[in-house]
């Protein structure tokens, strides 16, 4: 973390927890809660925005204003179940400008993930989906 912030990089933690390391404590979401709050000044991405736990990430991510949630993989793999339906309240609640879309390439093709993630959050305003497709990564990322 401290090379994190020395070179003014994000760190991204893989919150997607299956199979063998479902139950890894240093994996958990609590985990991340607890490296953030110990590391403001250092921006943290929770890939998955917490897969099946997106509510622990949600609250993760408000108690930590250097936390962002990235929603790759999740809108196809849950797709049909309400997670992907909590997609537009959470970014409403956390805020655009901290939810970062990526599709999980090669997993999902790159054309159908977008158009699922765009269609998991059609409710949200222009200037909402501007920042979660592309305007947060830009401004987390440098780019």
């Amino acid at each position: 973390m401290d090379l994190a912030k020395k070179a003014d990089k994000p760190v991204m933690f893989d919150a997607f927890l299956y199979g063998r390391d479902i139950d890894s404590p240093i994996l958990s979401l609590m985990a991340i809660h607890r490296v953030a709050a110990d590391h403001p000044d250092v921006k943290v991405i929770v890939a998955h925005a917490g897969g099946h736990r997106l509510m622990d990430a949600l609250i993760v991510a408000k108690s930590n204003r250097n936390v962002y949630l990235d929603i790759s993989f999740i809108v196809k793999y849950f797709e049909g179940f309400t997670l992907v339906k909590d997609l537009a309240p959470m970014v409403k609640k956390v805020g655009a400008g901290r939810v970062i879309y990526g599709s999980d390439y090669p997993a999902y093709e790159i054309g159908d993930y977008l158009h699922a993630a765009k269609e998991a959050l059609w409710s949200l305003g222009q200037s909402e989906l501007d920042s979660v497709f592309g305007g947060t990564a830009a401004q987390v990322y440098r780019f």
